[in-house]
């Protein structure tokens, strides 16, 4: 059966949450690369009351800004036991995601790899959701990989396939059920706005947690340790793009490459011109007043409340799609507001005639 028809099928009933058991089983469902770049990762944590399973706790990954691709998985509580044992075995069996990362493209998060840690072995009390967020390139895959690989224990790895009508045969192989049980009990909601999703009720118990960029000193500990470069270049690496492994990577490539620190910020000068032109941003465009305005606060003060943009003219006809442009990012878990990079700043300040008041 296609994904889509797996869709459809489900969308005429979710379960809601119950009361959960002691033992905890976590799933880990990894994107393809094809999906990594455009939608959310999605990772799921499920816990089986006895003698009957009735809910499967979802970990959402959001990927890549302003798109969410969440896959909630919920199986009826009137299985046999039988098949109930079906899905047991194939938790207790467990399948552990492969982590192939050569060590100059990592940097251990030890804080962020304990947190998810924590997450992924849940006490009888936590949050029934929990939405794991963050740009691409900033390593959440990697994180991710390494916390599951340290629990262990019940972790159902399904890789997502480039063509996304398979999924429903992958996920119903991991968990060992036939796809015919997954008619009526996938699932799927892809919302192009975080606030827009955050007002169905399912989002109420959404426990949010963000991995963020490396911090300075992370930063330049990476390029000196990691990649051979100068401390005093790795500052100047730092202010240009910020604190996103594959940012800081392909600068510190290109200067071994042999091109020169102004050849380089003149090539993302470009790129993020580019950015601009598509998110039409630019004077004369339609998002420019707009996004003029929300720049400018956040060149004030770094970050704004979302509930802020309301006061800013013409946000009810253009803010949520200006939202989805690659220039802001949106932080769910304090309803905040920034420039998606540094690179976005060093764009606007080479061009403050054209964006600063």
């Amino acid at each position: 059966m296609s994904f889509c028809n797996i869709i459809q099928h489900f969308r005429r009933r979710i379960l809601q949450p119950r009361l959960l058991s002691p033992l905890s089983q976590v799933q880990f469902i990894q994107p393809s690369p094809l999906l990594s770049r455009s939608y959310a990762n999605s990772t799921f944590h499920s816990r089986f009351p006895s003698p009957q399973l009735s809910f499967v706790q979802a970990i959402i990954i959001y990927s890549a800004p302003f798109f969410l691709f969440n896959i909630l998985i919920s199986l009826t509580d009137n299985y046999n036991k039988y098949e109930i044992r079906r899905v047991n075995n194939a938790i207790q069996k467990c399948t552990l995601p492969e982590l192939n990362i050569s060590s100059d493209k990592y940097y251990p998060r030890s804080q962020v790899l304990e947190q998810l840690k924590k997450i992924f072995t849940p006490q009888k009390n936590s949050r029934p959701y929990y939405f794991i967020y963050g740009k691409h390139g900033i390593g959440k895959s990697t994180l991710i990989k390494m916390a599951l690989r340290e629990v262990g224990q019940g972790i159902v790895y399904v890789d997502i396939p480039p063509d996304i009508n398979d999924f429903g045969k992958n996920f119903a192989k991991a968990m060992n059920i036939k796809i015919s049980d997954l008619t009526d009990n996938v699932f799927v909601s892809s919302k192009n706005l975080v606030p827009e999703g955050s007002s169905y009720g399912y989002w109420v118990n959404v426990k949010y947690f963000e991995i963020g960029d490396l911090t300075e000193e992370e930063s330049i500990n990476y390029l000196v340790n990691k990649k051979n470069i100068k401390e005093e270049e790795a500052k100047k690496i730092y202010e240009l793009v910020g604190g996103c492994i594959i940012d800081l990577e392909k600068v510190a490539d290109d200067l071994f490459s042999g091109q020169s620190f102004e050849d380089i910020k003149q090539k993302i000068k470009i790129e993020v011109g580019k950015k601009f032109r598509m998110a039409k941003l630019l004077p004369g465009d339609q998002y420019y007043k707009m996004g003029r305005n929300i720049i400018n606060a956040l060149l004030d003060s770094k970050e704004i409340c979302h509930s802020e943009l309301w006061k800013l003219s013409d946000y009810l006809e253009k803010g949520k799609k200006l939202l989805k442009k690659n220039i802001f990012e949106y932080h769910p878990d304090t309803h905040t507001i920034t420039l998606q990079s540094k690179s976005i700043e060093y764009y606007i300040r080479e061009n403050a005639d054209l964006f600063i008041k």
